[in-house]
């Protein structure tokens, strides 16, 4: 294995356990609080590994674009913390280790094999309602109120073991908004430690994936 595929992983670790840790003490008291009538708001700074955009790239097993048509929020499993699931609609495959069998959104004509498909992203964090009150979970490297419905994204994802639904590699840094031609990093760890991609051309950033 690899450093950088070694960073990838250490990160994730370092996201699972920190979720189990104040996950426990986090997500008991987002539903012991809320059943006694009072919101939840809590923030949660993770120490995450710096990775380059070519340890993502070795990590990933789908480099996406696509735009987020639907974001819903959800208590974990035993009700730990807080995740958002992102409806994404697939426009461009850029990279794969494996197929993507495609999902046509309703509604929607398909334009050919992979061309039209919709994914579920799932990222740490969310706000819903618990027992009547509002509990709200903030990762602070990747708020999820700084990813917008109908805005359009880079994902470099990694397939889930079990389900259908796939995560972010390196943890948070594996989403890029696009506006303009132009891409931004939105993790705010990576973008501070490689400014170099900020705002960087488009075909610019795709030439460096090949």
């Amino acid at each position: 294995m690899n450093k950088g595929c070694q960073r990838v992983i250490t990160a994730l670790f370092v996201l699972v356990v920190l979720g189990a840790r104040t996950g426990s003490a986090a997500a008991q008291s987002i539903v012991e609080t809320t059943a006694q009538g009072k919101p939840v708001d809590l923030a949660i700074q993770l120490e995450l590994p710096d990775v380059s955009l070519a340890d993502l790239i070795t990590a990933a097993d789908l480099v996406v674009q696509g735009t987020v048509r639907d974001m819903k929020s959800s208590l974990t499993t035993g009700g730990t913390s807080i995740n958002t699931d992102l409806t994404v609609e697939v426009h461009r495959i850029l990279r794969a280790k494996q197929a993507l069998t495609p999902q046509p959104r309703a509604g929607a004509a398909q334009r050919g094999p992979g061309q039209l498909a919709e994914i579920v992203v799932r990222v740490p964090g969310g706000e819903l309602d618990v027992n009547g009150q509002r509990a709200r979970v903030i990762y602070s490297d990747l708020p999820v109120s700084d990813i917008k419905r109908g805005a359009a994204y880079l994902f470099f994802l990694v397939a889930s073991p079990k389900g259908s639904e796939k995560f972010l590699a390196g943890t948070t840094a594996g989403i890029f908004h696009i506006g303009d031609g132009r891409v931004r990093p939105l993790a705010n760890q990576f973008r501070q430690s490689h400014r170099e991609l900020v705002d960087i051309p488009l075909a610019d950033f795709e030439a460096r994936l090949r």
